[in-house]
């Protein structure tokens, strides 16, 4: 793997879970001076996820986390819950995803890490099969767990076979007009037996 070395950089502390009234100050939603790359999910009871990155005043900066708003109307909205990378430890969280299995009611969330400017990325994955729950304080979350190298660029597509084609993407390179992309094709979301395909992308071409 191009890169892989780095991987184990971010690989070696996991994302921490905080909630309510133990989100920082600093990335409470009155506090906030940036924001991006939202997704969102619907269940089937109806409430919305929305995860977007946040802290600091750009990114990369190892301030940034991903955040994750909670709707039951699609209007209202409040600050659930922050996955926390760590930046004391010069950990970053950014670039998250969310994805919702219909069939079992499971919500994925899968968080991409790494110390600074791409360096070590790797995406973890959490998940719940209460996503519906009458108070999110009873929402049961898994522990994260690491995954993968690289940047998950996007949700995952579910295949005629039943398994998962799930790109990602080592964006280390990309300062150097340069970046390696990955199509892995896995069993389920918490990637059990991945056959990886490489594609590589040079950015200043045309």
């Amino acid at each position: 793997i191009v890169g892989g070395e780095k991987q184990n950089l971010a690989e070696e502390i996991a994302p921490v879970m905080v909630y309510g009234d133990d989100i920082p100050e600093i990335y409470q939603e009155d506090e906030i001076t940036f924001a991006c790359g939202p997704t969102v999910e619907i269940t089937a009871g109806g409430r919305y996820f929305v995860e977007y990155v946040t802290g600091g005043t750009n990114e990369p900066q190892f301030e940034n986390v991903s955040t994750v708003l909670v709707s039951d109307d699609g209007v209202n909205y409040s600050q659930y819950q922050i996955i926390d990378g760590l930046y004391d430890n010069m950990l970053r969280t950014f670039d998250g995803q969310l994805y919702y299995d219909k069939e079992r009611g499971r919500l994925y969330h899968f968080i991409t890490q790494d110390r600074n400017n791409f360096y070590g990325t790797s995406t973890w994955v959490t998940y719940t099969d209460n996503p519906d729950a009458e108070n999110l304080s009873d929402i049961v979350w898994s522990i994260p767990k690491y995954v993968a190298p690289f940047l998950m660029c996007n949700n995952p597509t579910l295949l005629s076979n039943g398994k998962y084609a799930i790109a990602l993407e080592d964006p280390y390179g990309r300062s150097a007009g340069k970046t390696d992309c990955y199509v892995w094709i896995v069993d389920d979301l918490l990637f059990t037996n991945p056959v990886k395909y490489a594609i590589k992308t040079d950015l200043n071409s045309k």
